[in-house]
């Protein structure tokens, strides 16, 4: 009603030439780099649409079929793009990547071809904190994250405030573990997991790995004074998650606003944010309640029980709900 009753310009209603001029102003001043100011820091949105290279294949048919071997990667995460257009992609592997034994490995594609390459083993041991072997199929989903700027600290950070101790890559990943009191009983229906997380330095094609040397959460675990899984907490994995209505510690996933956050969990989704010095769980999230201390959920009626710090992003239905 209103542009039918607007002066004609023409065959035109007015005020649609004046909406045309305004959303023209506006599409011209669009810019990418203040659309991201509010977004996550991530590779995606860091690098932004002008960054896109046309030097990849833009036909199905012109990539390479993955070879045997290429298809056995578990849970992967996004594809991560660095600076001179490099692509890479990490995975769990239940216990096989690309035909070895492997728990966490990664592929990168370099530009200009269509070819994913693997990298060097991320972890040719198991960290040593890991109880029961932290064998490759014991190892699940994980998160990474790149940034061209070294900003995540290793363990050396928190003392040394060096700029020489921040990274450029950093990752979270999830083990199912087994403390020694479960392996000398064999009682393995106890059911205990941790997420640890680790820092890299090199280029693309040979990512050097660093384990912080203990874990960042862990799932009925009681621990020693050194911050290193000791032994269970609960007699079984009902027992535990009943008291503790925990999702345990596997699928992390890592976002960054003004503080960094940890996701986590499956049927029950937990989020905590990170100590920036540190990249692990702050003060309020660790408990004195599961041995000598560490980072653990308290069950409500522990003493200075933290169960309420936790938050609870969503809870499943009667089924799993993986983060």
């Amino acid at each position: 009603f209103i542009i039918t009753m607007m002066p004609m310009t023409g065959s035109k209603p007015l005020l649609y030439i004046v909406l045309k001029l305004i959303l023209g102003i506006a599409r011209a001043s669009w810019n990418w780099d203040n659309v991201t100011e509010d977004m996550p820091d991530t590779p995606g949105y860091q690098l932004g649409t002008y960054n896109c290279s046309e030097q990849y294949k833009t036909s199905c048919d012109d990539y390479q079929l993955p070879e045997d071997g290429d298809l056995r990667i578990y849970k992967p995460t996004h594809l991560i793009g660095i600076e001179n257009n490099y692509l890479l992609v990490f995975g769990s592997s239940q216990g096989s990547f690309c035909d070895q034994q492997e728990g966490i490995g990664y592929k990168y594609m370099t530009p200009g071809t269509n070819v994913w390459t693997k990298g060097p083993q991320i972890f040719p041991a198991s960290p040593f904190w890991i109880p029961g072997g932290g064998y490759p199929e014991d190892f699940d989903g994980l998160d990474v994250l790149y940034s061209s700027d070294p900003i995540f600290p290793t363990p050396r950070y928190q003392f040394s405030l060096d700029p020489a101790d921040l990274r450029q890559w950093v990752m979270y990943y999830s083990v199912y573990i087994s403390t020694n009191d479960i392996l000398q009983t064999g009682n393995f229906g106890v059911d205990q997991a941790c997420i640890g997380r680790a820092t890299a330095t090199g280029p693309p094609e040979y990512l050097i790995w660093t384990d912080d040397g203990k874990p960042v959460y862990c799932s009925n675990v009681k621990f020693e004074e050194r911050g290193y899984p000791a032994t269970k907490r609960y007699n079984s994995e009902a027992k535990y998650v009943h008291a503790v209505n925990d999702g345990y510690g596997v699928g992390p996933s890592i976002s960054i606003g003004q503080k960094m956050h940890l996701t986590w969990g499956s049927g029950l989704i937990h989020q905590v944010h990170l100590k920036s010095v540190t990249g692990h769980l702050a003060n309020e999230f660790i408990s004195s309640n599961c041995g000598k201390g560490g980072p653990c959920k308290d069950a409500p009626t522990d003493p200075t029980s933290n169960y309420e710090r936790y938050n609870v992003l969503s809870v499943g239905a009667g089924a799993f709900n993986d983060a």
